[in-house]
């Protein structure tokens, strides 16, 4: 066991759904999470304790014996750590809670984080405002925001890295294939327009945009029906959405970190919020 780390509650948290369920895949849809990201939990988890805890086959997930030791006192450890939360949420304000997200990032993976803030701080409210990461880091630094989750270049500091995600195409043959390249970006200023045109200018490939809209639906119709390809974080591809094949000749994206900010002095439901941000998207 390593001694000199505190153990990740988001860890265990996969553990006991995986066992509960016995599947990957169904705890993924517990979780809000996809499969491979489960999966790098329950690793992690095992590297942390030093031995293995699932037994993986074909017809889905058991327990070593290590693990079925370890199962009660997983869920004595998340029992305690939620009534934790929920005792001090009792005592929050009504003040609300200003989080900031980007548009592919408000959706599906942030319900799990919702449903956690609200069982623990249940008399605090949450504004949410959704815009590009370039927007939400201006509007950031005037103070309208108390959290904020955006996405931005790996090699630019702001904020707290919570994870470092593949910038991966998407998009089927006959869209990646079409030149010039027909582009789909979520807004006019996404943090990923630069970089794309840039690996696209390298790898002498004409592109042109076609179309831009605030809606995560519409642009993955348009990825769907083959009409445009889109550059998106690996860890939020849905699980109907092909990625495009290497065969097509798009150029390989660059990774790109995933960042929060909070306001100095924050309130217990500003750091409550922000240490589930954490348990939820820290990788």
């Amino acid at each position: 066991m390593n001694k000199n780390h505190t153990l990740d509650l988001a860890l265990l948290r996969a553990f006991v759904e995986v066992a509960d369920t016995g599947s990957m895949s169904v705890a993924s849809v517990g979780l809000h999470l996809t499969q491979g990201a489960v999966s790098q939990r329950i690793k992690r988890l095992e590297a942390f304790l030093g031995c293995p805890l699932l037994m993986r086959d074909t017809q889905g997930s058991s327990l070593t014996w290590q693990g079925r030791s370890l199962l009660p006192d997983a869920r004595r450890l998340l029992r305690m750590h939620d009534a934790f939360c929920a005792s001090v949420g009792a005592r929050e304000s009504d003040a609300p809670v200003r989080l900031g997200l980007p548009f592919d990032m408000a959706g599906a993976p942030l319900a799990p984080v919702l449903k956690a803030f609200g069982d623990a701080f249940p008399k605090a409210e949450v504004k949410i405002f959704s815009a590009s990461s370039v927007d939400l880091d201006q509007v950031f630094a005037t103070g309208e925001l108390d959290l904020v989750l955006s996405q931005g270049p790996v090699d630019v500091e702001l904020g707290e890295r919570l994870a470092v995600d593949q910038l991966v195409w998407l998009g089927n043959e006959t869209a990646s294939a079409r030149r010039p390249l027909a582009l789909c970006f979520l807004t006019a200023n996404c943090a990923f327009r630069d970089t794309v045109f840039r690996c696209l200018g390298e790898a002498g490939i004409v592109a042109k945009v076609v179309f831009e809209n605030a809606s995560v639906d519409t642009t993955l119709t348009m990825v769907r029906n083959g009409l445009a390809v889109t550059p998106w974080l690996q860890s939020l591809v849905p699980e109907d959405i092909s990625l495009a094949a290497p065969e097509c000749g798009l150029p390989t994206l660059p990774a790109f970190a995933v960042r929060l900010q909070t306001v100095e002095d924050a309130s217990r439901s500003v750091s409550g919020l922000a240490d589930i941000i954490r348990e939820h998207f820290k990788r």
